[in-house]
């Protein structure tokens, strides 16, 4: 499987020229992403959330392909927001994520995915 980059960035919090930029990016994005998704065919597609997964997710939704996308955070980005009207499925890292999507339908709590090493280390080695 071939490494392929898109060129996206993420919006600015404010009104500026810049976005007008980043929406083109994105567009033209979303278009390779799609080319990517018919030649690979995958059964689903996951993301994470940040604008990088943004045009892909999207992508894979509109090609029909089941989407999911992991929220980890409290507080939901831009990002999956915005992606929340389109994928099948929001895996939560907290429950109290929930309030911040409309669409309660797609969601459903797994935690955040932890490595069971990092249960075990002392407070000491996670200093080193």
């Amino acid at each position: 499987l071939p490494f392929v980059t898109l060129d996206v960035r993420g919006l600015e919090r404010k009104l500026s020229f810049r976005n007008f930029i980043t929406l083109g990016k994105t567009a033209a994005s979303l278009i390779k992403a799609e080319a990517i998704i018919h030649r690979f065919k995958p059964d689903v597609v996951i993301g994470t959330g940040g604008f990088v997964c943004g045009p892909v997710l999207l992508a894979a939704s509109l090609s029909g392909i089941p989407t999911l996308v992991q929220e980890q955070n409290v507080i939901p980005g831009v990002t999956n927001t915005i992606l929340s009207k389109f994928v099948n499925r929001i895996a939560l890292g907290y429950r109290e994520a929930a309030g911040r999507f409309k669409n309660k339908d797609v969601l459903v709590y797994t935690g955040n995915p932890v490595r069971q090493d990092i249960l075990t280390v002392s407070r000491e080695e996670g200093r080193v």
